[in-house]
């Protein structure tokens, strides 16, 4: 019954008997320090890996945790019986790993993130099936474009698909719970552990290990103060421990943040462009191209000044590898706040017992000694667990992809349009790809370069926080002008010529779908075995 040894998922499940005799078996050595009599760690961290109460084992299903736009997660609201929102559970899908020092707003927007991500991109893609054939049908109305084509369009994929992108992922956890789809099971301190009953209480703190050992997966709602908390460094600590290499999701409520920003201001960009291009005869002597390109430098100038602020603050939230890798590097396991010093020596005492437990230290060692290599662990492990979610970039991929969804929905338009019109196949499907390069590989490398750049000037810290945004957003509408121009001077180049040009644009965009893989390269991570409550 101690903790199985990680294992693929298709590896055959190992029986509470047979790991009750590996733990006899491996109860043979004189164990000196604190843990004073033989096998006594293995004592320590069987009873803190397995319920001796199956009940104590709870969760709380998504839903329920994040309805009311996450009421139970304010400091000041702790007077609820948030107890009864839990119930027994044989598993957990997600352990959420936070500190009370969050706000509700942020670790709401990080938990509606990481759950309701999903229902919001397929709800988009279903009201866009519905909506694309009416906009080709016409019945939707269109306005006719002042350009060479002099297309009929519509804004209304963008409209609609973005409304309900973001409409689904504010609002999902209040519509799921009129249905019977609760969402995933996930461990939350306020609901799992009760907070009025004293002994309910500290049983459930002693086994957060336990809980750590059900779960799936880890969820870290990370902070500035994140690794200086002991009990999140206890999270984990013992995660590690117990699912070696195992993926860690690690967030920061300024992901979404950015997320939404992004998406609306790519959003009113595309609206002015619409406008812009509106036949409406009231431009007097001034081309369309004329007034397109004083409109667009007009606009361009406070989109690139907010893409310079908020890139310049991930950069200062510091979620970069690197900068999670240096802050770590002062890390101590004894000087890790907590807001009751006597849990320390708990926590301690259950680390001690799984580093002998799990084979990181020798029976022999001292308590001091272990505690040392659990801070060389933290120091090294954390990092390398924190990259494989966070990559090279510090955000995820496919949170900076989701900025150019207004511009993804926009090339749906232009499609309908050209199919409505009767364009070419080759010309529109290229123009396609070409679209969605754009917000696929060209603005995510250009995130990444600018957030490259906002950490140099945030670790040099010469020239001002106002002269950084300037230099960020010059640098940011440069590369993401040029990548645009060329990536324009090329599919033209494909439309109107032959199989060479073709291939040049081909092997264009592949360039920058291998640069955007090198900036972005999916984590590798193992998979523990999923273990249940009744094995």
């Amino acid at each position: 019954m101690a903790a199985a040894p990680t294992a693929p998922m298709h590896a055959a499940p190992v029986s509470p008997e047979a790991e009750t005799q590996t733990l006899i078996s491996r109860c043979s050595r004189k164990v000196s320090g604190p843990l004073a009599t033989p096998c006594d760690f293995h004592q320590v961290a069987l009873r803190n890996l397995r319920f001796d109460d199956e009940a104590l084992l709870r969760g709380t299903f998504s839903t329920d945790a994040l309805r009311h736009w996450g009421a139970i997660l304010d400091v000041n609201n702790g007077g609820g019986d948030w107890y009864s929102l839990s119930e027994p559970a044989d598993h957990v899908d997600v352990f959420v790993s936070h500190n009370w020092s969050n706000s509700r707003a942020d670790k709401f927007l990080i938990l509606a993130l990481h759950f309701n991500l999903r229902p919001a991109v397929f709800s988009t893609v279903l009201v866009i099936f519905a909506v694309a054939p009416l906009s080709v049908a016409g019945v939707l109305p269109t306005t006719v474009f002042t350009d060479p084509d002099g297309r009929r369009m519509g804004p209304w994929c963008q409209v609609f698909g973005l409304a309900t992108f973001l409409f689904t992922l504010s609002c999902w956890q209040e519509i799921c719970r009129l249905r019977p789809c609760r969402g995933k099971m996930l461990f939350l301190d306020r609901t799992c552990i009760h907070q009025t009953d004293d002994l309910l209480r500290q049983r459930g703190i002693e086994h957060i290990a336990a809980f750590l050992y059900f779960s799936w997966s880890l969820l870290v709602c990370y902070s500035d103060e994140y690794l200086q908390k002991l009990w999140t460094v206890y999270e984990v600590s013992a995660f590690m421990l117990l699912h070696p290499g195992s993926a860690m999701h690690v967030r920061h409520a300024w992901f979404t943040k950015c997320l939404i920003s992004g998406i609306v201001i790519v959003f009113l960009l595309n609206m002015v462009w619409h406008i812009l291009y509106i036949h409406h005869g009231t431009w007097g002597s001034l081309s369309i191209g004329r007034v397109s390109l004083y409109l667009t430098a007009i606009c361009s100038v406070p989109a690139s000044v907010a893409i310079g602020v908020m890139v310049l603050k991930l950069a200062r939230v510091r979620m970069r590898p690197a900068d999670i890798s240096e802050r770590v590097k002062s890390f101590c396991f004894d000087e890790a706040r907590c807001y009751n010093e006597g849990d320390r020596r708990v926590v301690k005492r259950n680390i001690v017992a799984f580093m002998k437990h799990q084979g990181h230290a020798e029976t022999e060692a001292s308590e001091a000694d272990i505690i040392r290599e659990v801070d060389a662990m933290v120091q090294s492990d954390v990092p390398i667990l924190f990259e494989a979610s966070l990559g090279r970039v510090g955000i995820p991929y496919h949170l900076v992809a989701l900025v150019s969804l207004p511009y993804c929905l926009q090339a749906i338009d232009y499609a309908c349009a050209a199919v409505r019109d009767g364009t070419p196949v080759r010309s529109l499907c290229i123009f396609m790809v070409y679209q969605m390069t754009n917000g696929l590989a060209a603005a995510p490398v250009c995130l990444a370069l600018s957030t490259t750049l906002a950490s140099r000037l945030v670790q040099d810290d010469r020239i001002g926080h106002t002269r950084s945004i300037c230099v960020v957003a010059i640098a940011a509408v440069a590369v993401l002008g040029g990548s645009f121009c060329l990536l324009n001077i090329v599919v033209k180049w494909a439309i109107e010529g032959g199989h060479l040009e073709l291939g040049v644009f081909i092997a264009t965009l592949c360039c920058y779908y291998l640069v955007a893989l090198f900036f972005y390269q999916p984590p590798e991570s193992n998979v523990h075995r999923r273990r249940l409550k009744d094995e």
